[in-house]
């Protein structure tokens, strides 16, 4: 049996005063080792504060998307995701068009169980 498909959207906080996303979360629990960010974080996530930027589906996974420069200034959105009962998938994508860079895949499958299945029963 295949995973779900399950769409994947790319949102854009407004950083606010104060807040450069570009601060950057270079190492292990970001710049100063404290899990701590000078980004300023919206108060709410509505209208005001989100803007869907593009959309891509995928598969079941562990791991949630991650940002990262592209070394050109840019930046690209790195995904993972099961394909089918035999195959695990990373794909990249340009963050800011949502374009499809490269994918991979490779032979070893890895169930996700149902307390990471966002349409599990609790």
């Amino acid at each position: 049996m295949s995973a779900p498909l399950l769409p994947f959207a790319v949102l854009l906080l407004a950083a606010g005063p104060g807040g450069e996303p570009s601060a950057g979360w270079d190492q292990w629990r970001g710049p100063t080792r404290d899990g701590r960010t000078a980004v300023t974080l919206p108060t709410a996530l509505d209208e005001a504060t989100v803007k869907e930027l593009w959309r891509a589906p995928l598969g079941a996974s562990y791991s949630g998307p991650v940002l990262g420069p592209d070394g050109k200034g840019g930046a690209r959105v790195y995904t993972t995701e099961a394909v089918g009962d035999t195959f695990e998938a990373a794909k990249a994508f340009d963050a800011a068009t949502g374009e499809l860079l490269w994918e991979t895949q490779w032979k070893g499958f890895l169930s996700v169980p149902f307390f990471a299945n966002p349409k599990a029963i609790w």
